[in-house]
C-alpha cells in the first residue's frame, strides 16, 4: 500500500566557494570550487578544496561548503529547516582583493504555513583588504525581514556599506585598471534567498566576472 504523508517540504540549499568566467585575455570558465547542493528531501552534503589557483589571477588556500536540511516534526510539529555555509580562507584576486577568511551562512526555517524565514547571521569578513588597505565594511548580518505585499516579492539589497573611501559607493568599490568589487549582496523573494559575499566585475586587461562565497536556500511546503 502506498503511503501518502499529510505534507512534505521541498528543500533547497547550495553553496559555492568561488566560480565565474573570463573573457580576456582568454575566454574560459573559472570552474566552481567546493560546490554542493542539498537533495530535495533534505539530508547533508559537503565539499572541500585545497590550494586552488586559476592561472596566476585567483587563488584560495582552502574552502569548504556544508549544506543540511531536515524535517523536525518529530521534535517540534511542522518545522522544517535548512542551512548552507561556505568558508573561504586565504583569498587573493590579482593581488588587489585579499582576505584571511570570508564566511557566508544562510539558514531557512519553515514554521507552519506561510513563507520561510531566512537569516544570514554568522556571515562575516576577516582580514579583508583592498590594495593592501584594511576594509571593515559596516554590515548587518542577521535575520531577514519578511516580505510584505506583492510589490516586495523580489528584492536585491546590500548588507554591507563601505565608508571613508572616495572610490566607493554603498557596497561597491571601483578600482582603476582592475574593476569593481561588490560586497555582501542579497537577492531574495518569497521562498528563496541568495547571498554573495564578494562579486568582482573585472575591467582591465582582464575581463570577466567572479563570485566568492555564495550561498542560497529555498523551500516550499507541498500539501
Amino acid at each position: 500500500m502506498i503511503k501518502h504523508s499529510e505534507s512534505r517540504f521541498q528543500f533547497g540549499a547550495e553553496g559555492v566557494a568561488i566560480g565565474g568566467y573570463l573573457e580576456r585575455p582568454v575566454d574560459e570558465l573559472i570552474e566552481s570550487q567546493a560546490a554542493t547542493a542539498l537533495p530535495p528531501v533534505g539530508g547533508y552534503g559537503s565539499a572541500r578544496v585545497e590550494n586552488f589557483r586559476h592561472r596566476e589571477l585567483i587563488s584560495i588556500k582552502s574552502a569548504r561548503t556544508v549544506v543540511a536540511g531536515r524535517d523536525a516534526r518529530l521534535h517540534e510539529p511542522s518545522v522544517f529547516s535548512a542551512l548552507a555555509t561556505t568558508i573561504v580562507e586565504g583569498l587573493d584576486i590579482m593581488g588587489v582583493v585579499t582576505a584571511d577568511r570570508v564566511v557566508a551562512r544562510l539558514t531557512l526555517t519553515q514554521k507552519g504555513d506561510g513563507f520561510p524565514e531566512f537569516s544570514v547571521e554568522g556571515s562575516y569578513f576577516q582580514g579583508l583588504r583592498i590594495k593592501g588597505e584594511p576594509i571593515s565594511p559596516g554590515a548587518s548580518f542577521g535575520p531577514l525581514k519578511p516580505h510584505g505585499d506583492e510589490q516586495q516579492r523580489f528584492r536585491s539589497v546590500s548588507l554591507a556599506t563601505i565608508i571613508g573611501r572616495p572610490d566607493s559607493h554603498a557596497n561597491a568599490i571601483s578600482i582603476p585598471d582592475f574593476g569593481t568589487i561588490y560586497l555582501a549582496e542579497l537577492i531574495s523573494a518569497y521562498h528563496t534567498a541568495h547571498l554573495t559575499m564578494i562579486r568582482v566585475e573585472f575591467g582591465c586587461a582582464v575581463e570577466g566576472k567572479a563570485a566568492v562565497c555564495a550561498v542560497g536556500g529555498q523551500g516550499h511546503r507541498i500539501p
